[in-house]
C-alpha cells in the first residue's frame, strides 16, 4: 500500500513539474509573439475558464469521487461513472448554448470591448473543451489510472508547447494561435482519456445516484468560489481599477 502509494504520487508530480517547466522555457517566446495587453487577455480567459469549471456542472467531480469508491460491483462504478459524465457533458452543452447566444454581452463583460468576440468566442470554446478534460482527467485519478493520467496530462503539454509555436510563431496568430492550441491540446487529451476509460462506462444513467452526487458536491460549490475569489481577486482588481495593460504585466 505505502509503495503503491508513493509511486502513483511520483507519478502524479511529474507532469506538473514538465507543463511548468515547459512553460518557463517558452517564457522568452511568449514575450515575443504578446504583448502586455495580450497576456492581460489571456489571463482573462483563464480566469474565465476556471469560474466556469467550479460551477457549471456544480462540482460533481467531488460528488463523484466521494462515491466511487462504495460501489462494489464493476457494473456498479460504470452506472455512476457515466451518470456523473452524462451531466458534466448536458451541463457544458447548456452552458455552450447559453454562452454562444450571450457571446455580445459575455465580451463587455470581461473585455470591456465589443470588438473582442473573436477572443471570447474562442474562450468559450476553450472553457467547454477544458471543462469535459477537467473531468476525464479527475476520473482517471480516480479510478487510479496513475499512468494512463500522466501520459494524458503529458501529451497535452508537449502538444500545447509545439501547437502554441507553430499558430503564434510561424502562421503569426499571436494571441489567438495560443488559444487555438490550448483548445487543440484539450481536445486531444479529451480524445486519449476517452480511450483510457472506454471500459469505465455503461450507457446507463442512475438518477439516485446521480442526486446523491449532487447533495454531496452544491454545497462544495461556495466553498470553490471562495477559493476562486482568493485566487484571482488580485487579477480582477487590477484589470477593473488599473487597466488590461498592467494586468498582463502582472500576470507575466
Amino acid at each position: 500500500m505505502i509503495k503503491a502509494f508513493v509511486k502513483d504520487s511520483l507519478i502524479y508530480t511529474i507532469p506538473t513539474i514538465v507543463n511548468r517547466g515547459l512553460h518557463f522555457i517558452l517564457l522568452p517566446f511568449y514575450t515575443r509573439v504578446l504583448n502586455p495587453n495580450d497576456f492581460g487577455n489571456l489571463d482573462l480567459i483563464i480566469i474565465f475558464t476556471s469560474l466556469i469549471n467550479l460551477t457549471i456542472a456544480l462540482e460533481i467531480s467531488q460528488g463523484f469521487a466521494r462515491f466511487l469508491p462504495d460501489e462494489k460491483s464493476s457494473e456498479g462504478k460504470k452506472i455512476i461513472s457515466f451518470s456523473a459524465l452524462a451531466f458534466t457533458v448536458c451541463c457544458y452543452l447548456i452552458y455552450l448554448l447559453v454562452a454562444l447566444i450571450f457571446l455580445k454581452d459575455l465580451t463587455i463583460i470581461f473585455f470591456s470591448d465589443p470588438n473582442f468576440d473573436d477572443f471570447m468566442l474562442l474562450g468559450i470554446v476553450y472553457s467547454f473543451i477544458n471543462g469535459l478534460l477537467y473531468f476525464f482527467q479527475n476520473h482517471l485519478r480516480f479510478d487510479l489510472q496513475s499512468k494512463n493520467y500522466a501520459i494524458t496530462n503529458l501529451s497535452v503539454s508537449f502538444l500545447l508547447a509545439f501547437s502554441a509555436i507553430v499558430f503564434s510563431g510561424i502562421f503569426d496568430f499571436k494571441l489567438s494561435g495560443i488559444i487555438m492550441a490550448m483548445i487543440i491540446s484539450n481536445v486531444f487529451g479529451c480524445a486519449i482519456s476517452i480511450y483510457y476509460l472506454r471500459k469505465s462506462y455503461k450507457l446507463k444513467i442512475s438518477s439516485k445516484k446521480l442526486i446523491k452526487m449532487l447533495k454531496f458536491s452544491f454545497p462544495l460549490v461556495f466553498s470553490s468560489l471562495s477559493v476562486y475569489i482568493g485566487t484571482y481577486i488580485d487579477r480582477i482588481m487590477i484589470n477593473q481599477l488599473l487597466s488590461n495593460y498592467e494586468l498582463g504585466i502582472y500576470s507575466l
